[in-house]
């Protein structure tokens, strides 16, 4: 009985120190491009300050700004004090090479009125057909 305990205390042990260890998102390096669906709608990720009270986001796609989005914090601050935000599903683009920028915006803490912040660096990102064309059969000769 006692090795018993012993035993799942260690594995409580294991998994807690599991767990404690993740990195939070905002901790690690973003990816450089990324690749999506094509005509399939998508949300955007990034990591901004907690402390900046960020209410919305503009996003510019190939430098078309898109409306005015809420956003989401879908983690809690990470140990320098960002947090990761998402926006709704609306990012949707046909097939090929695409360039996507940010700006959030927070509201004035004297006026109330929201300001705009500074954009994000131009992110590359390409988008592919959900489902490719077959590739071209390999003909292995005609027999009789």
């Amino acid at each position: 009985m006692i090795s018993r305990t012993i035993g799942f205390v260690a594995i409580l042990v294991a998994v807690a120190s599991g767990v404690s260890a993740q990195t939070h998102p905002c901790d690690q390096p973003p990816p450089t491009s990324t690749t999506i669906g094509s005509g399939a709608p998508h949300k955007v990720q990034w990591c901004s300050r907690q402390s900046d009270l960020i209410e919305a986001l503009v996003v510019y796609v190939d430098g078309t700004p898109f409306d005015l989005l809420p956003v989401t914090a879908k983690t809690a601050p990470s140990a320098t004090g960002d947090v990761l935000y998402e926006s709704p599903g609306f990012l949707q683009v046909a097939r090929g090479s695409h360039v996507l920028i940010l700006a959030v915006y927070n509201r004035n803490q004297l006026t109330g009125v929201l300001q705009l912040g500074v954009p994000s660096l131009p992110f590359p990102f390409a988008a592919v057909d959900d489902t490719p064309l077959p590739t071209a059969p390999a003909i292995k000769g005609v027999i009789r």
